[in-house]
């Protein structure tokens, strides 16, 4: 007989990346360049448009041994998704807002 092992992760890091996933926030993107922010999916930079971004949690990163900020990223365009960075993300505006340099 074989035994089928399957590894369940329970962290609250997961759980919260799950969560956001169910609730519309599909894409993955990144801050590079001093900052830009780029979608990992296809690689479509967002340098000249408002981003809305919002700090929604932090929590252990199991696999980097660090904390991270996880942030909601919501286009003009209409993509919504998550930026996990162990940097906290914010603009003069507001908390919310993340104005991206041309």
């Amino acid at each position: 007989m074989t035994t089928l092992s399957t590894r369940r992760v329970k962290s609250r890091m997961t759980q919260k990346i799950i969560e956001m996933h169910n609730k519309g926030y599909e894409y993955d993107f990144q801050i590079i360049d001093g900052p830009r922010i780029v979608c990992l999916q296809d690689n479509v930079p967002f340098q000249h448009e408002r981003v809305q971004i919002c700090v929604i949690d932090q929590c252990f990163d199991s696999v980097s041994k660090q904390f991270k900020y996880i942030h909601t990223i919501e286009t003009s365009c209409g993509r919504k998704g998550l930026l996990l960075d162990g940097r906290l993300f914010t603009s003069p505006q507001s908390n919310n807002y993340f104005m991206p340099e041309s």
